[in-house]
């Protein structure tokens, strides 16, 4: 099995061969829920959707604000143009005139103006009930965010310890391979080796170097995407504490598929295109509001023969409006609405169907990829023993310096699929997660 605490080993490598000693880098060492954690609060479009969220909850409240009287104040003065004329009346018989409204031209004036609705035909109460479904379900497209975040960051660190194990893997066989070369040369100078098995020799130990090159690379390339995830500078050192095989261990069996954050925003908006088709339907019914006014000014248009003074009064009445006839405009209204319900049911149930297809696709996947760990973890142990068997069999000169080779290659892939399974491992348990909506 490969050993994960020669993983820091590796860190180090990528170090000098990047430019300078590791030590003299930024490195930082994480676990996978830390690195999870940094990705959840530094996020771009989690912070998005909890934004909406907000806008959601906003619309809740905003709905709920109906149930509560209005209450509008409104002051105003305006100054008349002198060159107005008096209402003057004319005694018949008689040349004189007399005023019967004179002009005020500076006009004071202060209402204060109060409204209840008293039925609205359920149409309120189904507002609220809309805006409140809405609500969640921007609370659950958060939790699927956070669910497609984790999955996002648990890929790109098990992609980097991928990344870490071959360079650590590649390190040991160019190790294995330099020392047999020394091995070869030593033989050849004593002549008890062929010159092509120096230059065999030779080769392997240059595609030794040629794969370390490349194993450096994917480590760069797999570092800045966990960084860029993470919230960290893209050429920070990352020493990944978590081992694969043991984060795979979780358990899976808590929540029902109920649970999953899509399907309960799905659920609530379905919830919420109910109540906005209620709404539609019920256009056809009037609305009943009481109002009330109180009117300080001067002059007051209430007091016909005092209009140089402030004067005040007061009214109350019910106001009763019903739209008869408007074109067709609330059957095409109402039509819209239920068809966005349906195309809503719809989508619910295709979308709860193919999320429990995906979690039983997942768990077939976790279940092989722990069998693959379990077969690569054998193969290993085979391809170290055959290996060394191979090199004291050649010390002893029973064996070819190609079989020696031969075995360093097996050793090498052996190693490098035991590393893709315990990853893979981890990283079919990283989508077995979001497959149910989790996060942790």
């Amino acid at each position: 099995m490969v050993r994960w605490r020669q993983v820091l080993v590796a860190v180090f490598i990528v170090g000098a061969l990047t430019g300078g000693p590791a030590w003299t880098q930024n490195v930082r060492s994480l676990t996978l829920q830390e690195s999870i954690q940094h990705a959840l609060d530094n996020h771009g479009l989690l912070q998005r959707a909890e934004a909406e969220a907000l806008e959601a909850h906003a619309g809740q409240q905003q709905a709920q604000s109906a149930w509560w009287p209005s209450l509008t104040t409104e002051a105003s003065y305006v100054r008349l143009d002198d060159r107005i004329p008096p209402v003057e009346g004319q005694v018949p018989g008689a040349d004189a005139t007399f005023e019967i409204a004179p002009i005020e031209f500076n006009q004071f004036r202060s209402e204060i103006r109060l409204e209840q609705m008293l039925f609205t035909g359920l149409r309120r109460t189904r507002q609220i009930r809309a805006a409140s479904a809405r609500a969640e379900a921007a609370d659950a497209l958060i939790a699927e965010q956070r669910a497609a975040v984790g999955l996002e960051v648990r890929q790109a660190y098990w992609a980097l310890a991928r990344e870490y194990s071959r360079v650590e893997a590649v390190e040991q066989s160019l190790r294995h391979v330099q020392a047999h070369l020394q091995n070869v040369q030593a033989q050849f100078e004593a002549g008890a080796a062929l010159e092509h098995q120096v230059l065999a020799a030779r080769a392997r130990v240059a595609e030794a170097q040629l794969d370390r090159v490349e194993a450096t690379n994917a480590v760069r390339t797999a570092r800045t995407t966990l960084n860029q995830l993470i919230g960290e500078e893209l050429h920070t050192e990352i020493e990944l504490v978590t081992d694969p095989e043991t984060a795979a261990q979780i358990d899976l069996t808590v929540d029902g598929i109920d649970a999953h954050p899509q399907l309960r925003a799905l659920q609530q908006q379905v919830t919420a295109l109910e109540a906005e088709a209620s709404i539609a339907r019920r256009e056809w019914l009037p609305n009943m509001a009481l109002t009330g006014r109180y009117l300080f000014a001067r002059p007051n248009p209430n007091f016909f023969f005092e209009r140089d003074q402030f004067r005040g009064n007061w009214e109350v009445g019910v106001t009763v409006r019903w739209t008869v006839w408007d074109g067709g405009r609330r059957s095409a209204v109402t039509d819209g609405a239920w068809a966005r319900l349906q195309a809503a049911e719809a989508q619910f149930a295709h979308t709860r169907r193919e999320i429990k297809r995906r979690i039983e696709q997942e768990t077939l996947a976790a279940a092989g990829a722990r069998a693959a760990v379990e077969a690569a973890n054998h193969a290993l142990r085979q391809a170290e023993a055959s290996f060394e068997m191979t090199q004291e069999q050649f010390e002893e000169g029973v064996v070819l310096s190609s079989d020696v080779l031969e075995a360093e290659t097996v050793l090498l892939r052996a190693r490098q699929r035991t590393t893709e399974a315990l990853t893979g491992y981890a990283r079919a348990t990283a989508a077995l997660l979001y497959a149910r909506g989790r996060v942790w």
